[in-house]
């Protein structure tokens, strides 16, 4: 359109400036440098600032300025904390308000020291510390950077990968939520608050889900037996819909031989298992590890040379060592399921003349392993501690009325936990309600 010629050479050439500054880093080398932590030493001696780094515990941060204070003077060096929660003020505020807002004040928003000036302070003000845009601010040089290569690589491809999938995907996720009909009031105000959370996800009882899969399913055989049946129990019957069972159980068994064998995929398989890999699919507990190693949580340290320190250091990287393994059989056991499946999945689709067989697949692996994100919890399950499954199922069996048998409750209380623990039935109220009648309780 020619009135909007303008518009389209300016993103052409922004393209094309970006992708020359992309093949430049590759060229050059690029190395991300990033600080951790909420403690803060900070070393300013006249006008010019020597040092300043930050620190996971007031330890560490004690010892480092301690050291320094011997070195630049005690009245040159200021500790303190970072606040993590400054971003939330500014929320509201994108770059195009900022740019608005120059524009008022008679600032070029093209490029100006000025505005730049503006929009690296709203890159320090608004953004979390895990956001890619971060690295958009001038460095100049400060010593203090963290030398924990593993972590800082984690946590920028991390949050490089968060950045991007926002870039993409959020105005996807606000047009769907203003598409839905005025009419639809409820529908509207149910897509916003997950829209919300999605946005703003939270973390509940973090601690105690931790602790609890710690003392019931973490290093523990039978829990991880009891997860490996998971593609008789689910897989099976799913995949029977579409040849069969007898078919069915000869692709999964299969599978599962070709994979205890470690024998070589068919190159279309091989090449779809890779890409499933990629997005999760089968592999869903990486991108958790490398939240973990990004959070510093994952990591082996090194000691500080005091007998304390070092002592520390070493009941620390024991502990991360156990529970690395503590969480093995049951992580290994989730893998073997959703490979599983996925190659038994795969397979039949071919068998079937599926048009898109790793489209089928990973649709089965969803189906019957679940996904397991915050944007696929279920309403009960975001929010206070108190709205768990198990009080979920009470309030089922008490809403039950009546003094129901012992063998009764417990097919009642078992169907309660089944239904919530698939978000994929949620919806589906009035089959839950005509499952849960069944069987005369």
């Amino acid at each position: 359109m020619p009135q909007r010629s303008d518009v389209l050479i300016d993103t052409a050439r922004g393209l094309v400036g970006r992708a020359n500054r992309t093949e430049r880093l590759k060229q050059l080398g690029y190395a991300p440098l990033s600080r951790f932590g909420r403690y803060s030493v900070d070393v300013v001696v006249g006008d010019e600032r020597q040092y300043f780094g930050l620190f996971e515990t007031g330890r560490a941060a004690n010892q480092m300025a301690t050291r320094l204070k011997a070195e630049f003077g005690a009245r040159n060096v200021a500790q303190g904390t970072l606040s993590e929660k400054e971003f939330e003020m500014f929320q509201g505020i994108t770059p195009e308000s900022l740019e608005l807002f120059g524009n008022m004040l008679g600032l070029d928003s093209v490029g100006d020291q000025a505005q730049d000036k503006v929009f690296q302070t709203y890159l320090k003000r608004t953004k979390s510390n895990r956001s890619a845009m971060k690295r958009l601010i001038h460095r100049k040089g400060t010593a203090g950077y963290s030398d924990d290569m593993g972590r800082v690589l984690a946590a920028f491809v991390y949050s490089n990968a968060r950045q991007t999938s926002a870039a993409l995907h959020m105005g996807e996720l606000g047009s769907a939520v203003n598409d839905i009909p005025k009419s639809q009031g409820q529908l509207k105000d149910s897509a916003i608050e997950l829209a919300t959370y999605i946005k703003q996800p939270r973390e509940e009882a973090q601690a105690l889900r931790g602790m609890l899969f710690t003392q019931y399913l973490g290093g523990s055989v039978a829990s991880a037996f009891v997860n490996i049946t998971q593609p008789f129990a689910v897989s099976i019957p799913y995949l029977s819909q579409f040849g069969g069972a007898a078919k069915a159980t000869k692709f999964l068994i299969n599978a599962m031989k070709d994979m205890s064998t470690d024998k070589e995929l068919e190159q279309s398989l091989a090449k779809a298992l890779k890409v499933a890999e990629e997005q999760g699919v089968v592999a869903p507990q990486e991108v958790h590890q490398l939240m973990a190693q990004a959070r510093g949580a994952s990591t082996l340290k090194t000691g500080d040379g005091t007998r304390l320190g070092d002592a520390m250091t070493g009941v620390a990287n024991n502990f991360s060592k156990l529970m690395l393994g503590w969480g093995k059989m049951f992580g290994m056991a989730e893998q073997i399921n959703r490979r599983s499946t996925f190659i038994a999945a795969y397979r039949l689709a071919q068998d079937r003349k599926i048009a898109n067989p790793a489209g089928f697949a990973t649709q089965a692996v969803n189906e019957t392993q679940f996904i397991n994100n915050k944007a696929n919890k279920a309403n009960w399950a975001r929010g206070p501690v108190l709205r768990s499954q198990a009080g979920r199922s009470a309030r089922c069996i008490q809403r039950r009325g009546g003094k129901p048998d012992q063998e009764c409750t417990g097919r009642y209380r078992i169907r309660c936990c089944r239904i919530q623990a698939s978000p994929e039935r949620q919806p589906n109220r009035h089959r839950v309600g005509q499952g849960l009648g069944q069987e005369g309780c």
